[in-house]
């Protein structure tokens, strides 16, 4: 039951990390979302905090799978800034997420890493249900998520699920803070491989030289509900199913929703999103159908 109120909390945290992110990708922000990667990425480096609690030195080849599950990640964060900089919010986080705890039942199953009962199957399929219905969008006008943003986002949520399946061995392995701490240096490891790339290495330059005025107390609190979203939800799935956890990020949808229409209302300058009749009857019923995956989730524990 621990491992349940721990994610929900982490989800929490993650609606705010998403709301921080698209604003931050603003084209007076962030106009490209390798820059915010990198930041992010490299601020993975902070990992080393927790050094005294758990750190060893590991063989090579388990030092190589921690550093490519790092990279995974970050690359996986790449795209999905790719994709949330090109539409709403609410519907690339949906989608996504929707799409990672499919990923990661599948390649657990077929590593024989994941297995779950015919209720808690049913649970499963009830709250990613309700998390896709979120992402549909029906519009006799123009789209605002295209087919070339769909397909980004799809390979996003692919390599986050491989990158999960991966850090939940690591930690069965290793332990949470020793495995936690060298998967963040993969993925220090990884932003600094974005260097590399000449168009990338010019544009962090170029920020580097613009003033940040507000953008670093934006930034910086957006990370810190990152980073409590990230360590709360590699813990959980220490302590419970990863493709339960992966699928709870419905709850992640109902945050996100609830504080969307808040902010739509209030400060529509700061985050605006299409919000209709339909939008709305759509949006409910999917916050109904993942209330009933979870309340039938529970009643499992």
């Amino acid at each position: 039951m621990l491992w349940l109120i721990i994610t929900i909390v982490s989800y929490f945290f993650g609606a705010l990390t998403h709301l921080f992110d698209k604003y931050l990708l603003k084209k007076t922000m962030f106009p490209n979302p390798a820059v915010l990667t990198f930041y992010v990425g490299f601020l993975g480096i902070l990992g080393l905090i927790l050094a005294p609690w758990g750190l060893s030195i590991l063989p090579p080849l388990s030092l190589a799978l921690d550093l490519l599950s790092g990279l995974l990640y970050v690359a996986a964060m790449l795209f999905f800034f790719y994709a949330l900089s090109q539409a709403e919010v609410s519907r690339i986080a949906s989608l996504v997420g929707g799409l990672t705890p499919i990923f990661i039942l599948t390649l657990g199953f077929l590593v024989g890493q994941e297995t779950l009962t015919s209720v808690q199957l049913i649970a499963f399929a009830i709250i990613v249900a309700g998390g896709f219905l979120i992402s549909l969008e029906k519009t006799r006008g123009k789209k605002t998520i295209t087919e070339g943003t769909i397909l980004i986002a799809i390979f996003s949520a692919f390599l986050f699920s491989v990158a999960h399946l991966l850090s939940q061995f690591i930690y069965a392995q290793q332990g949470f803070v020793n495995g936690f701490i060298w998967v963040r240096v993969g993925g220090v490891l990884a932003a600094l491989m974005l260097l590399l790339i000449p168009e990338i290495k010019e544009a962090i330059a170029f920020d580097f030289k613009r003033p940040k005025r507000d953008k670093a107390s934006i930034f910086l609190a957006g990370q810190t509900c990152g980073a409590l979203n990230f360590i709360l939800f590699n813990y959980a799935f220490t302590l419970g199913p990863l493709s339960l956890t992966a699928a709870l990020q419905g709850l992640q949808y109902v945050f996100l929703f609830l504080i969307v229409i808040i902010l739509s209302w209030k400060l529509p300058k700061v985050i605006k999103e299409r919000i209709t009749p339909n939008v709305l009857i759509q949006k409910s019923v999917s916050i109904a159908l993942i209330a009933a995956g979870v309340g039938l989730l529970f009643s499992t524990f």
